[in-house]
């Protein structure tokens, strides 16, 4: 039986209403922002997919997940990590300015939120709910592809820079001072991604539950770099179109891979009640 992590969704709600509030400040008062101008279109394409597009889609899932549905459950757990990769992104990167502690803050709820919602899946019992001809072999091929090359486009650059004595040019053409997504990738979601190929590939419960999380939270990133790269074309900065290339698929891919994954995972006619009850908050 799949518990319903009560207090995640007490933090989702509050979740919700910082976050609105952290992009709705970035968007209204654009001069809040003390970034490098390099960097300033980035932060509005970023507010903008988080208002429009992961917001709505944040509480969407919060009520379905609430309802009971397992679908709902994952879906709100991807959309959970898009807020948190989001203002990690924010709190280690963004120069310092009066948004700071709301960055921190949303990191910290996202990030506990999203570990006792995980903490309360039965993850066995998800994989027993995919049909036997769930279509895992393209979703692993997609998932294995992103890891492979994010890694090396981030790595390229970085060895190279370390081979010739010089900065990577990514960290020379956005003027900061630290490789903040480089490091997010590399430690988090390129490891994260690979996994859940392998996982998926070999039909393991624990690939099914990744990557149904994985799916929502790189479609949502995918949307937020591709309106990033617009927001710096209307600026006049330079776009590599290759990047372009790269994320616009790792934006469409998961979008057309979701509808019959999903439509797979078979949930029970009747799904458990919400129940309060502090043993369902941590036991599996």
């Amino acid at each position: 039986m799949q518990r319903q992590p009560i207090i995640a969704y007490w933090l989702t709600g509050l979740i919700i209403v910082l976050t609105v509030a952290a992009a709705l400040s970035g968007l209204l008062w654009p001069g809040i922002y003390n970034d490098p101008a390099p960097v300033l279109p980035q932060a509005y394409g970023q507010d903008m997919v988080t208002l429009v597009v992961g917001v709505p889609l944040l509480v969407i899932a919060t009520v379905f997940a609430v309802r009971g549905s397992l679908r709902g459950r994952l879906i709100w757990l991807g959309a959970l990590g898009y807020i948190l990769y989001t203002y990690a992104s924010f709190a280690f990167g963004a120069v310092y300015n009066n948004l700071f502690l709301l960055y921190v803050a949303l990191f910290s709820l996202s990030l506990f939120a999203m570990m006792l919602g995980m903490m309360s899946l039965d993850v066995g019992q998800i994989g027993d709910m995919f049909a036997p001809d769930t279509p895992v072999r393209p979703l692993a091929g997609y998932f294995g592809l992103v890891g492979f090359l994010v890694g090396l486009m981030w790595l390229s650059e970085i060895v190279l820079a370390l081979m010739t004595g010089t900065l990577p040019p990514t960290l020379v053409e956005s003027q900061v001072h630290t490789l903040f997504i480089q490091v997010l990738d590399l430690a988090v979601v390129v490891p994260l991604s690979l996994l859940a190929a392998v996982l998926l590939w070999q039909r393991r419960p624990w690939g099914y539950t990744l990557a149904s999380v994985l799916l929502v939270k790189a479609a949502t990133l995918g949307l937020a770099v591709l309106a990033m790269i617009v927001f710096m074309a209307q600026a006049g900065l330079a776009v590599n179109w290759g990047v372009v290339a790269l994320f616009l698929g790792i934006t469409l891919a998961p979008i057309v891979l979701a509808v019959p994954f999903l439509r797979s995972l078979h949930e029970n006619e009747q799904p458990p009640a919400l129940r309060p009850q502090s043993v369902y908050l941590w036991r599996r």
